[in-house]
């Protein structure tokens, strides 16, 4: 360890490149009005809101600091509008009774979507099993890591990863055999080297005077 820290050469980082393919047309045009999926789930009592495309199967995830409607809402318009910029349009939402008062806020968004939600104490099950896929990576990581305790921002961050990599890889059932739902979203593709240490890799770097 002295001797790395004593003798490295700092090097040049290489340039931060977005690996993006071509995604046929044919794909967008057939799918691009769009079902939506929501739910809310928990990682250690940390809540997280989760909207799930049916057969693009496209996974989103965002950490909500309360579950107020407003805090829902918030996370709600900035994936709708997510949507819009990618060619796609939500024109239906399902999602359990929770989210009924979140109507009158849809209801100002441009082409609003219909909400179409399940009786009292159901779930839907489409996202359910989302989750729990969700849930059982992120126990893997965790039992990979050499912590004890987990803090709160790591755990946070390992959802986040957990969803990232779901979405690279083409899903069963979903719109294509070859392309994962980041790709057909924005034609982003998975690059190997920025996954070649796992997730909680404890690293020696050289730290950035400025940011």
């Amino acid at each position: 360890m002295a001797a790395l820290k004593g003798k490295t050469v700092r090097k040049q980082p290489e340039s931060v490149k977005t690996e993006t393919i071509y995604i046929p047309k044919e794909i967008r045009e057939l799918h691009k009005e769009v079902t939506l999926t929501i739910d809310i789930f928990f990682v250690n009592q940390i809540p997280f809101f989760i909207p799930l495309s049916r057969v693009i199967y496209f996974t989103t995830v965002t950490h909500l600091p309360n579950r107020s409607l407003g805090e829902i809402f918030k996370a709600f318009k900035e994936i709708f509008y997510y949507y819009l910029q990618r060619g796609f349009r939500i024109t239906f939402v399902t999602g359990d009774g929770e989210f009924s008062s979140l109507e009158q806020f849809t209801n100002l968004l441009v082409g609003a979507p219909r909400l179409n939600l399940t009786s009292a104490n159901e779930h839907e099950p489409f996202i359910e099993r989302r989750i729990r896929v969700i849930k059982e990576r992120v126990r893997s990581i965790r039992h990979s890591l050499p912590l004890q305790t987990i803090p709160k921002t790591i755990l946070t961050h390992m959802v986040f990863y957990a969803v990232k990599l779901l979405n690279y890889f083409p899903v069963k059932g979903g719109v294509s055999e070859i392309y994962g739902p980041k790709a057909v979203m924005s034609g982003e593709v998975l690059d190997f080297k920025k996954f070649s240490l796992p997730f909680g890799s404890y690293c020696q770097v050289h730290e950035e005077k400025l940011p």
